[in-house]
């Protein structure tokens, strides 16, 4: 019987070493990885400052893009003017003959007096 009591405490100290390896080993494993975020974070930035930086460099890319993106758009507007305004030009000068060969038909073709006047309006009393 005591060489049971004797073996069962020399496992409970077994175990209670293992126990206490398996702690430090834990503690040791949390202060490295803790001076591993260290010296991660002291040499180079840390993650906010890496976002930071990414994301302000997109914005800057996104900002020259839409800048671009304007400048063609008022560069497009301006062509499209230009050339609403040649084509109303145009259609007003096309108008413009239009009307005057209208004219120019309608005195043509209208019958005329002896005199040269025009039917409807000889002077008072020409009969």
């Amino acid at each position: 019987m005591e060489d049971l009591a004797n073996r069962a405490s020399e496992l409970e100290a077994l175990v209670g070493e293992e126990r206490e390896g398996r702690a430090a080993a834990e503690r040791r494993a949390e202060s490295s990885e803790r001076a591993l975020e260290q010296r991660c974070c002291n040499d180079d930035e840390s993650f906010e400052a890496v976002l930071v930086a990414d994301l302000a460099a997109m914005r800057e890319s996104y900002e020259a893009k839409l800048a671009a993106a304007h400048a063609a758009a008022r560069e497009e507007s301006a062509v499209h003017r230009r050339e609403l305004k040649t084509v109303n030009d145009a259609r007003d000068l096309e108008r413009r003959a239009s009307e005057a060969r209208m004219e120019a038909a309608m005195r043509a073709s209208r019958p005329s007096t002896p005199r040269g006047l025009p039917i409807g309006l000889t002077p008072r009393g020409g009969r």
